[in-house]
């Protein structure tokens, strides 16, 4: 568990006591000062996913991955989100081939997976979200990279098509 700091907030000021035109001094208020969120680390397992071309009859190539992040001082009361993006619109080696062609499926883990795979692009694209816990806290989130369009995009087999992804963890 995490540390819950306190704030002494000392009012000076007067008050005047009840029918007697005399001042005395406030008492003291403490009030908890909620910690601030900190994300310390993201890790993807495995760092590199390969999506193998393959017969475009047959349901399109897919790859799994694991987002780790930990968190310090969550806010209950505040969610956080876990959202991917592509760092190009297209595929390094294979021009033709879209970053669009590729859907992002939560498949489980720590919080609420978004109930539609989403389209990757360049833009950052919300996959899990959850309510943020207090303390100390390390969140899982299980992730399906799916190529769709087998036959409308031609991927090389040799070199492989590459793609830099970036997960992104906010935590407000």
């Amino acid at each position: 568990m995490g540390l819950l700091h306190l704030a002494v907030v000392l009012t000076l000021g007067t008050a005047l006591a009840a029918g007697q035109g005399k001042q005395s001094p406030r008492a003291a208020v403490l009030r908890p000062v909620p910690q601030a969120t900190k994300v310390h680390s993201v890790q993807v397992s495995p760092s590199t996913l390969s999506l193998s071309a393959n017969d475009p009859d047959g349901s399109g190539p897919s790859s799994g991955a694991n987002v780790i992040f930990w968190m310090t001082g969550g806010d209950p009361s505040r969610t956080w989100t876990l959202s991917v993006a592509a760092g190009s619109a297209f595929f390094s080696g294979c021009a033709t081939v879209p970053v669009s062609a590729v859907r992002v499926a939560c498949t489980g883990g720590s919080g609420t997976c978004t109930p539609v795979p989403v389209r990757l692009s360049t833009s950052l694209q919300q996959v899990a979200s959850g309510p943020q816990a207090q303390g100390s806290v390390v969140y899982q989130v299980s992730l399906s990279l799916t190529f769709n369009d087998s036959w409308r995009y031609i991927a090389q087999q040799t070199p492989p098509c590459n793609l830099t992804l970036t997960y992104s963890v906010d935590a407000p």
